[in-house]
């Protein structure tokens, strides 16, 4: 008689898991690289409102863009501490980080934008702070490297800001 034997299979249940870790993450990046725009977005008008808030300053804007290309602020109030009232029309920033990506260069950005700014501040409403000792050189190190745009518009800027004095 022949009996069939019924050795214990072994278990590769850490490689099953291991590739379901690796498509997994693979997925998630293939999402992240189709929907970078719209995550930018949200992390800059969740994340920037949040931080603003922490700092006592309400603020709204409109954001517009992407990872790779251009980046636009559109009708950014701000209200708070010093803040009486700040708008600004539009912020554009427009830069090519497939340009960095290719060619390493850091210099990417082409033109800064500002247009249409109106601005009251109280700079008496800043809170006083007790003097901090001034901090200690960090060593011989690099400055970091200078990002410099090679156009600057600036256009219908109105500022009142009442000094400390």
């Amino acid at each position: 008689m022949d009996v069939p034997s019924n050795s214990p299979q072994k278990s590769r249940g850490w490689q099953t898991w291991l590739k379901r870790l690796l498509v997994g993450s693979g997925l998630l990046l293939v999402l992240a690289w189709v929907f970078h725009a719209p995550l930018l977005r949200w992390v800059i008008a969740v994340g920037g409102a949040k931080g603003a808030e922490m700092a006592g300053i309400k603020l709204a804007w409109q954001v517009d863009g992407s990872v790779l290309g251009d980046i636009k602020l559109s009708k950014v109030e701000a209200r708070g501490r010093m803040i009486e009232k700040a708008t600004i029309g539009e912020f554009t920033v427009e830069y090519d980080a497939w340009r960095a990506a290719r060619t390493g260069e850091i210099d990417i950005i082409s033109r800064v934008a500002l247009q249409d700014v109106e601005a009251v501040m109280d700079l008496r409403k800043i809170p006083t702070a007790e003097a901090a000792p001034p901090p200690q050189p960090s060593g011989p190190g690099k400055p970091p490297p200078l990002v410099w745009p090679k156009v600057i518009d600036i256009d219908n800027v109105n500022a009142a800001i009442t000094l400390k004095d």
